[in-house]
């Protein structure tokens, strides 16, 4: 199921788009790069790990996981794996994106395996999802990118990571596939009713300028329900749109509250976000 809804969406490994502010002194720096009315021409490919990539891979992996957790170990296990996983490249050159899976109960004497993470999902509160995991023979699929990478290059390489997985079988013996993704939500703005019922009343100046604006306004988080495995209740966005797919067929749907750079909350065109970590598990008939 998985893979045929990544082979209903067209993509192209080559695409053209349109230079914004914030790519405009890298690409400048380029020679190999055309440039024709403010489009920039950039080709992406796909290619097999090596141990090459392992320290663009382990940034990759700190940014999917943890700082804290193993993601170095992780990445050098993950970059000798050429037959499973791809890296994505511009201009044959530049990593900006990793897509693999690693089997945690073949490698569980690593303390990112079966055990690392199982203890890892376990201490954010999610001691259901960390009992299923350990129940069965589970796969980590790691999937990270820059985040100026087109949604439609990601497709493909889903497609060939599930085809390399199933075809690495009995090597890659998994029962059920962890998927970890980046979610977020908006923080909406509410009306201090208090503040407004002052205003009506007329008990200050500085209520009744306000009651022009409808009240005082203040953040407030929107509330924390329970996921849904299929559309996250409507509450959360997916960073990457690709790691959306897996949620459709995951079971043990959960988040836990993550913080960058020490800030809760992230401004963003979008207005103030709040970010999370989701993860799912998917069965291996699933896929």
């Amino acid at each position: 199921p998985c893979l045929s809804h990544f082979h209903s969406i067209p993509s192209s490994p080559s695409f053209s788009r349109t230079m914004s502010d914030s790519d405009s002194s890298s690409a400048a720096s380029s020679s190999d790069e055309s440039f024709s009315d403010g489009m920039v021409d950039v080709n992406f490919d796909f290619a097999s790990l090596n141990l090459d990539f392992a320290n663009d891979v382990s940034q990759f992996l700190a940014y999917l996981l943890d700082t804290r957790f193993d993601h170095c170990g992780l990445a050098d296990v993950v970059s000798r794996q050429a037959s499973v996983g791809s890296v994505i490249r511009v201009d044959d050159t530049d990593i900006v994106g990793v897509a693999s899976a690693v089997d945690l109960y073949r490698h569980n004497a690593k303390p990112w395996a079966a055990d690392g993470i199982v203890k890892y999902v376990k201490e954010r509160g999610n001691a259901k999802l960390a009992d299923a995991v350990a129940a069965k023979k589970t796969t980590l699929l790691l999937n990270q990118r820059m985040g100026n990478i087109p949604e439609a290059l990601a497709f493909p390489l889903h497609m060939m990571l599930i085809e390399e997985m199933l075809a690495a079988a009995p090597a890659l013996p998994c029962e059920q596939v962890l998927v970890l993704a980046t979610v977020y939500k908006a923080i909406k703005l509410k009306v201090d009713k208090k503040a407004a019922k002052e205003e009506a009343a007329g008990k200050s100046s500085s209520s009744s300028s306000s009651a022009a604006s409808g009240g005082k306004r203040k953040l407030a988080d929107v509330d924390d329900a329970p996921l849904s495995s299929t559309s996250l209740d409507g509450k959360f966005e997916f960073v990457q749109l690709d790691d959306s797919v897996y949620f459709e067929f995951g079971h043990h749907t959960t988040t836990w509250p993550i913080e960058i750079m020490s800030q809760p909350t992230h401004h963003t065109m979008l207005g103030e976000v709040k970010c999370y970590k989701a993860a799912c598990l998917v069965q291996r008939e699933d896929l």
